[in-house]
């Protein structure tokens, strides 16, 4: 497997440690970070599914992971640079960007595995794309409704 994908692995668990083990974390980011953590565990199943399986590399995949990896750095600097002075409607907004961001991500890796793996299926592996491309659409229901109910408030 592409050295990528063992980069992404790696950094979904130093940003998953970083967010559980943050002493002081900023209240009005909490939700926005919880909801990219829970992102990133099913994402992270799915990798270490396609690292065992020992796939080989796909430049499709591999773009992909990389380009998530940048954004999962900044977010983790984000966090990591926080202080009582930054906008507090500035740093969620940059939150739900990288949720978004994360989201969409998450889909395309799913959906390169998914055409990737046509040739000679690993069942783990679809079961595990299969609810990750699930959990991430039911993620994306509940925020919109949210959403909606906040603003008909």
């Amino acid at each position: 497997m592409d050295a990528s994908v063992g980069c992404l692995v790696n950094s979904i668990s130093r940003f998953i440690h970083l967010v559980f083990c943050q002493r002081f974390k900023p209240h009005h980011l909490q939700h926005g970070y919880k909801q990219i953590t829970e992102f990133l565990k099913v994402l992270n199943s799915v990798l270490d599914a396609v690292m065992e399986s020992r796939m080989p590399p796909d430049d499709a995949l591999r773009k992909e992971c990389e380009e998530l990896d940048v954004t999962l750095n900044e977010a983790r600097e984000l966090l990591e640079r926080w202080s009582l002075g930054m906008s507090k409607i500035c740093s969620v907004s940059r939150v739900d960007s990288f949720l978004m961001k994360i989201q969409g991500s998450s889909v395309e890796i799913c959906k390169i595995l998914r055409s990737s793996l046509s040739y000679g299926p690993v069942i783990a592996i679809f079961f595990n794309i299969y609810d990750c491309l699930r959990e991430i659409r039911d993620v994306k229901r509940e925020k919109n409704s949210r959403v909606h109910s906040r603003g008909s408030q």
